[in-house]
């Protein structure tokens, strides 16, 4: 676990930890503040890990969660095809969608403040990425010479089709420790 503090002016320290989010050991109530940025998509026990957040919290504390999530309930089996694509080709164990998510926080005794569906703000990432990856030389060299890598290539592929169709969302989460 690496710490690192910041502090500005006469404003109060800012600590960045640097850990295996999954398995590290922080003091409860430790943080005003704890910011999670596309990482839960990693984790085997999601629900675990929001736990966690919710005892490094101090009361009155909040968190923001950005997350890839799984579209809502009810998805056709094209949508469940693309969400385990996703999951394959990103290494993920699995995706929660927004109700999982509202659950996850709600159990861990945390007040959902707010919740935005961004997914029309970041598929231009994933539009871009594919363009960029069809314009590029060394796409047709590995197609011809290295087809097992064409799984990086193609992925970015899947993702954007998993926004596209609503088999995916982007969550911005931001829920409060009540005091």
């Amino acid at each position: 676990t690496e710490i690192y503090t910041l502090s500005l002016h006469d404003a109060l320290p800012i600590c960045f930890v640097a850990a295996d989010a999954e398995s590290v050991d922080l003091p409860p109530e430790s943080f005003d503040i704890v910011w999670v940025v596309e990482c839960n998509e990693h984790f085997f026990d999601k629900r675990a890990f929001i736990q966690h957040v919710a005892n490094w919290l101090r009361p009155g504390g909040r968190t923001a969660i950005c997350v890839w999530q799984a579209g809502d309930d009810p998805l056709d089996d094209n949508a469940r095809r693309l969400i385990d694509s996703v999951c394959k080709d990103f290494h993920f164990p699995s995706l929660g969608n927004s109700e999982d998510y509202r659950h996850w926080l709600t159990d861990a005794g945390l007040e959902v403040d707010r919740y935005c569906n961004w997914t029309d703000r970041v598929t231009k990432t994933w539009e871009i990425s594919v363009q960029e990856a069809e314009r590029s030389r060394l796409l047709w060299l590995t197609r011809a010479l290295v087809r097992s890598e064409l799984p990086f290539w193609d992925r970015n592929q899947t993702m954007l089709s998993a926004y596209q169709t609503g088999a995916m969302n982007y969550g911005f989460w931001v829920a409060s420790k009540p005091v």
